[in-house]
C-alpha cells in the first residue's frame, strides 16, 4: 500500500541514523488497555503514555501484498510481570482491536507527529509460556480480512430474517408459494 510519508518522516528516515519506533495499542476492556514501544521510558504519542519495553516486544513482518489476502502479524512480550499475566489469563481478549504503529524519532529524539498506523486487527490467540521466573506471552493478531474466508451461516426463513430484523414480514409468505399453486408464464 503506497503511503503518503511527510517531509519530517522522509528526512528521518534517510538520515545517517535512522531511529525508528514501532508502538503497539492492545485495547482490552477499559481500563486494561495496554500500550508499548520498542524503547526505554515512557513515550507520549497519540494522546497516550506507552511504556517502553524495548527489545522484550518483539513484532513479526508485516505483510503487505497487491493480493486481497488476510495477512496477521505475532506479537511477543517476553520477561511479563504477574499483573500482565492475570490480565492474559482472565481478560476476554478474543476479538478485541490491536493496532502497530511505525514512527522514528528526529534528529533531536524527538518522535516525528507523523507517525503512522502499520497494522490493526484483531486479538486472536494468547499463549504463555512460563518456566517459574520468566513468563513470556505470544499473541497472534488476524487482519479483518480473515473474515472473508468464514463462512456465512444464514438462511432464508423468517424466523432467521425476524432474528435480524424483528419486524420484517417480507419472508412469512415464502413457504406459500409451493403449495400446489399453479404459475402460468407468458401471455
Amino acid at each position: 500500500m503506497a503511503r503518503d510519508l511527510t517531509a519530517g518522516m522522509i528526512t528521518a528516515l534517510t538520515a545517517e541514523v535512522v531511529e525508528p519506533v514501532m508502538m503497539v495499542d492492545l485495547l482490552f476492556d477499559t481500563p486494561n488497555e495496554l500500550y508499548y514501544w520498542t524503547g526505554v521510558g515512557d513515550l507520549d504519542f497519540n494522546g497516550n503514555t506507552y511504556e517502553g519495553v524495548g527489545q522484550l516486544l518483539t513484532i513479526t513482518d508485516i505483510q503487505e501484498t497487491a493480493l486481497l489476502k488476510a495477512a496477521g502479524i505475532t506479537l511477543q512480550l517476553n520477561g511479563v510481570y504477574s499483573d500482565i499475566i492475570s490480565l492474559a489469563l482472565d481478560e476476554d481478549y478474543s476479538e478485541r482491536i490491536a493496532t502497530v504503529y511505525f514512527g522514528a524519532f528526529d534528529s533531536t529524539k524527538t518522535l516525528i507527529s507523523t507517525s503512522f498506523q502499520a497494522f490493526s486487527g484483531r486479538m486472536d490467540v494468547m499463549t504463555i509460556e512460563s518456566d517459574g521466573q520468566v513468563a513470556v506471552i505470544t499473541l497472534t493478531v488476524e487482519n479483518r480480512l480473515v473474515d472473508l474466508e468464514r463462512p456465512k451461516v444464514r438462511r432464508y426463513t423468517s424466523e432467521d430474517q425476524k432474528a435480524e430484523f424483528s419486524g420484517d414480514l417480507g419472508l412469512d409468505f415464502v413457504v406459500s408459494l409451493n403449495d400446489g399453486k399453479e404459475l402460468v408464464w407468458g401471455r
